[in-house]
């Protein structure tokens, strides 16, 4: 008698291609999901890297600590048990999802694959493996907003020469290449609309995501906000508050970037993976795009929805907090009007 297949999608990313937007709705969706029969595991929560990632036994005592597991036979127990009471009869797609599988090992893969094997024993399954790759400078714009978001720090990495071949080889060498289906994410989006929908055709359950309305899980920074998080950082040190800082997300102007010679400096560390994702899966970013909001140059003014949306967030914050962003105003815009002035109330503007 032969085995019924169950394909097993594991969405592996990469890093900032949208992937907790993704998993959010991807939850959301779940019952209806099911009703096409496919399985996306809710009960394992939205992002499945952890339970996957220690199920596979990798860095499982610095997951444990990280995520407080006191157990971490009791819990990957669990994870089995709500993985196997996931999936029956009538589903036929399980979807896994985790951007950190892409930072496992061949080996740690092995185990994860065995180990889903031994959780389904009576279906056959077919493994599919989806990444998504984004371009790397915009990568890096994207990572530099994350921390700035969550420390106050402009922290980026010394180099970009794994951004790719050692996160998607390894999936080449454990389930085959033509398991491995990699997209570019620029275009995903320009082509469907949203990550979502490209997601959906891609198992087959296009125009589900109607149900639901797209919202996105990271906000982009303007160029003022990360500014102003900098500052923040700078002045109050270890007493930085990213969770009452969040409010600084509603203030408008031009979008984030990183200057041009910031980004110059990283384009040689990528070009050899940049070659290896040409070659292997005929995707192109040999023309990085290394335009700027000349970030060293600042307006000597502030526009009028900036202005309102700056005073939007004076209540969230503390007096001296706002004192704070008061103090860098008067430093940075020497060319608001007295009206503006008036308007922020900073009387040693005058």
């Amino acid at each position: 008698m032969s085995l019924m297949p169950l394909e097993v999608i594991l969405h592996v990313g990469l890093h900032k291609t949208a992937t907790s937007t993704l998993q959010y709705h991807l939850s959301m969706l779940s019952k209806l999901l099911y009703d096409v029969g496919i399985c996306f595991p809710a009960e394992l929560g939205e992002n499945h890297s952890v339970p996957l990632c220690v199920l596979a036994d990798y860095k499982s005592d610095a997951y444990a600590r990280k995520f407080e597991i006191r157990n971490i036979d009791s819990y990957n127990e669990n994870t089995r048990f709500l993985l196997a009471e996931s999936v029956d009869d009538n589903v036929k797609t399980l979807i896994l999802s985790g951007e950190s599988l892409s930072l496992l090992d061949a080996s740690a893969l092995e185990r994860l694959k065995l180990i889903l094997l031994e959780i389904f024993p009576s279906r056959f399954l077919i493994f599919k493996i989806m990444v998504y790759v984004r371009e790397p400078l915009s990568f890096l714009v994207s990572l530099a907003q994350q921390h700035i978001k969550s420390s106050g720090e402009l922290a980026l990495p010394n180099d970009l020469h794994n951004l790719f071949s050692n996160r998607i080889q390894k999936f080449i060498d454990v389930f085959g290449s033509d398991s491995v289906c990699v997209y570019k994410f620029e275009e995903a989006v320009k082509q469907e609309g949203n990550i979502l929908e490209h997601f959906l055709t891609y198992v087959g359950a296009e125009g589900i995501h109607t149900a639901v309305r797209m919202n996105s899980r990271n906000v982009s920074l303007s160029q003022l906000a990360a500014d102003l998080f900098l500052e923040l950082k700078k002045v109050k040190g270890k007493e930085f508050n990213r969770n009452r800082y969040k409010c600084l997300l509603e203030v408008k102007g031009e979008r984030f970037d990183l200057d041009v010679s910031v980004k110059q400096r990283y384009i040689e560390s990528f070009e050899q993976e940049v070659a290896w994702l040409k070659e292997k899966f005929d995707i192109n970013y040999d023309k990085p795009v290394i335009l700027s909001n000349n970030v060293s140059l600042r307006a000597e003014t502030l526009e009028e929805e900036q202005i309102v949306s700056l005073k939007n967030v004076e209540s969230k914050l503390k007096k001296d907090e706002w004192e704070i962003i008061l103090s860098y105003l008067e430093r940075n815009y020497k060319g608001l009007s007295l009206q503006q002035k008036r308007f922020f109330n900073i009387k040693r503007m005058f």
